[in-house]
């Protein structure tokens, strides 16, 4: 992935650009559509829960998915 930054106004926003694969957009573009929200908003919830999933299994929590039927993951 390529990421260039470059100031976009006086906020603390920046303006970026990042390659994808097609899987990677499409998968981009399905979630936006989905949630019926821009795709660079999909990308800043990423970031945001990444960042708060990262932390808490830096504080030792884990993180556990429970399907409908009971089923239970770890995510790592």
């Amino acid at each position: 992935m390529t990421i260039t930054s470059q100031p976009q106004r006086a906020s603390s926003s920046r303006k970026v650009t990042i390659s994808l694969d097609d899987r990677q957009l499409g998968a981009l573009r399905w979630i936006a559509q989905a949630k019926g929200i821009p795709m660079s908003q999909v990308i800043q919830q990423a970031i945001e829960l990444e960042g708060y999933l990262l932390d808490r299994r830096q504080q030792g929590a884990r993180v556990i998915l429970e399907d409908n039927f009971g089923r239970k993951e770890e995510l790592r």
